[in-house]
């Protein structure tokens, strides 16, 4: 999710101009825009130096291919390729011990290359290091469930020249023809960084409800549960807002029952991620309603939550400056028109 600067909407804020000037507490519509086609076109992520240390000592020393090794702060692997290269050609080829951090924008073919690359012996295996919302994706449904180890990595990483942390959580994917093709150190190494989930629980899962449900839930008391015993954990693994992404959408519902409600507004409407900021302990993050006419014009949206309470999450709707409302639920919607359940309190 793009940042925009330190001043946020209030319900003090004032419209003014155009649609594409209007300021939304210092966030101009049009350099919402923009930063939202910034993001979408945004490939480099270079891995965290420290992160990259870890696996490399994880595997031996250094890894033997690095497929995308273009926007890599420091060596990966022996072998490196770039985009002139041209990681997914048959030129050049993937062997041994694999890294690879792909391009966000299109994970899918080298996800599908790491499947091949393990299945036919030409790679031991291959550690991807990608989003969690591509748990949503239908090209994770068909490539994940191949994997051999699954890690959740906690918190959110700072990648390489960032000046924060990342709006989304960070997994590393382990592909191998079995198990025994994983070292005992790099699985230490992934367990010291987050949970860790094995083929038949990945397996298991898949076949129940699909990755985006899993990974919103956490991981399930036992294997046991996805064949016909639903899971119940304490509570979300993540919070309702963690780990948006810009063009994510989010479905809504507002009490439409409490007293100065807009009686014109829609009380469950679906919202589009445009940006977000943090300021003051919150997170905010800029919601429009897309196909919603009101007021005759766009329908913009605030939602935030608090740092230290992330399951605290508040609303409010732009009509002349920001109109606080009562919030009853907010849930991510999977691209796949699938939903992650995820309760929430104004």
């Amino acid at each position: 999710m793009a940042h925009s600067d330190d001043h946020s909407p209030t319900a003090q804020d004032a419209a003014a101009g155009d649609s594409d000037q209007e300021a939304f507490g210092g966030m101009n519509l049009a350099d919402a825009r923009a930063d939202d086609r910034a993001e979408k076109e945004r490939d480099s992520r270079p891995t965290p130096v420290p992160l990259a240390r870890e696996l490399k000592r994880a595997v031996g020393g250094t890894f033997d291919v690095d497929p995308c090794s273009g926007c890599e702060p420091m060596p990966i692997a022996e072998t490196r390729y770039t985009a002139a290269d041209d990681g997914l050609s048959d030129r050049s080829p993937w062997y041994g011990s694999v890294f690879v951090n792909p391009p966000y924008s299109n994970i899918e073919p080298w996800a599908a290359k790491a499947v091949r690359s393990t299945e036919r012996g030409d790679a031991d295996h291959v550690v991807m290091l990608i989003p969690s919302y591509s748990a949503s994706s239908g090209w994770f449904h068909e490539h994940a469930s191949s994997a051999e180890y699954l890690c959740v990595i906690d918190g959110r990483l700072k990648f390489h020249g960032a000046d924060s942390s990342a709006p989304f959580a960070s997994l590393l994917v382990v592909f191998a023809a079995d198990s025994a093709d994983v070292p005992e150190s790099l699985l230490a190494t992934l367990e010291q960084r987050g949970e860790v989930w094995g083929a038949e629980e990945i397996e298991a899962h898949h076949e129940q409800a699909g990755f985006g449900q899993f990974l919103a839930e956490g991981k399930a008391q036992d294997v046991e549960a996805a064949e016909g015993q639903q899971a119940t954990p304490d509570h979300p693994r993540d919070p309702p807002l963690a780990g948006l992404a810009v063009g994510d959408l989010v479905s809504v519902q507002y009490d439409d029952q409490a007293i100065g409600f807009p009686s014109d507004l829609e009380a469950t409407p679906t919202l589009r991620v445009l940006t977000g900021q943090e300021r003051n302990g919150r997170v905010e993050v800029l919601c429009l309603a897309p196909d919603v006419p009101w007021n005759e014009g766009e329908q913009y949206h605030l939602l935030s939550y608090a740092q230290d309470d992330p399951f605290e999450v508040r609303a409010a709707v732009e009509d002349s400056g920001w109109q606080h409302l009562p919030l009853k639920n907010v849930t991510p919607v999977a691209e796949t028109g699938g939903v992650a359940p995820a309760d929430s309190h104004a």
